[in-house]
């Protein structure tokens, strides 16, 4: 009767002790995108979180599933207040990505605490927000939070404030997006000024700090009106705009462009007149040869038919005397 009495107060103990551990499941990712590696970033995880006041020694402590495979804690031994641990699952323990799954805290064959889910969807992670299970982005170590399902683009600053035609500006930007996204990039007022600049972002409900370039035109020639323009981005869904002021070219930079064009164009026109007045030579010692072949052929064919009608008369005479020769020989 002691002896049961004993055991049962020891009970007692251990169920009020796992009672004050202050530990819950906050999240856990089933199904990584794309195939899962040892890149911890690409890896399922399970995320626990201490929300006591007091640390939690996790050395009796351990992460079971519905097999009853377990991951034990202890290694990590101290979970401070208001902390986050994260868990990767490891080739004995894993979770289901459809099935009926369910994931335990247990302290001496105690549960602390438990969550159950029968699907998944690639690359969101299971997030408790406000005692309520989400499909969401995940956020291992961090707050979660709802993730918006529309994508956002925000332009925070374009630099410098101060722009002039010719110069790079540098437009910070903060993108969310919910798929793979196309985007292009272009100043404008009533056409455009810039060409087209495209980038590609990947992902699903990820967030993106960048930074990009653009190259204003010079103005030297004035083709462009100063005053107020547009920077816009667009996506295939979304389209965003920041009122820009956009300054005359600056005139020391000017003088040399149009100084180093005026160059240019002097040098193409010596080149050009160089090219034409020697194809201009060209031409009229090649009229002058051409002239004396004509003139040489001419005197060369006189003289030819001169001695054809020379040869034709001789020819013609001595045909002439055969015949009578002959006949004076037989006369005889």
């Amino acid at each position: 009767m002691k002896l049961t009495y004993i055991l049962l107060i020891i009970l007692l103990i251990n169920l009020v002790k796992a009672e004050n551990i202050k530990l819950e499941i906050t999240e856990f990712l089933p199904d990584p995108e794309g195939k899962e590696n040892t890149n911890m970033e690409n890896m399922e995880f399970i995320e626990i979180y201490n929300f006591g006041e007091e640390l939690i020694n996790l050395s009796d402590i351990k992460i079971q599933n519905k097999k009853n495979n377990s991951i034990e804690l202890k290694e990590f031994k101290i979970l401070n207040q208001k902390e986050y641990l994260i868990i990767h699952p490891s080739k004995h323990f894993s979770l289901k990505n459809k099935a009926e799954e369910e994931i335990k805290i247990i302290k001496n064959n105690t549960i602390i605490d438990t969550v159950k889910y029968s699907n998944s969807e690639e690359s969101l992670s299971w997030s408790k927000i406000n005692n309520s299970w989400i499909l969401t982005q995940p956020t291992p170590g961090k707050e979660n939070i709802i993730q918006n399902n529309k994508e956002i683009i925000n332009i925070k600053s374009v630099n410098p404030k101060n722009i002039k035609f010719g110069d790079f500006i540098i437009i910070s930007l903060e993108i969310y997006i919910t798929k793979n996204t196309e985007f292009y990039i272009w100043v404008e007022n009533s056409k455009k000024l810039t060409k087209e600049l495209y980038f590609y972002l990947e992902g699903k409900y990820k967030f993106y700090s960048l930074k990009m370039p653009v190259q204003i035109p010079f103005n030297c020639n004035n083709e462009f009106n100063q005053g107020k323009y547009y920077l816009k981005i667009k996506s295939n869904e979304n389209i965003e705009k920041k009122e820009i002021i956009i300054n005359n070219s600056n005139k020391s930079i000017c003088s040399k462009i149009i100084q180093k064009e005026v160059l240019i164009k002097e040098n193409s026109t010596i080149k050009k007149e160089t090219i034409e007045e020697y194809n201009k030579t060209q031409v009229i010692y090649s009229s002058k040869d051409l002239k004396q072949r004509k003139i040489s052929l001419y005197f060369f064919s006189i003289t030819l038919i001169f001695v054809i009608i020379s040869l034709v008369i001789e020819n013609g005479k001595q045909r002439n005397k055969s015949p009578r020769n002959n006949r004076s020989s037989r006369l005889s």
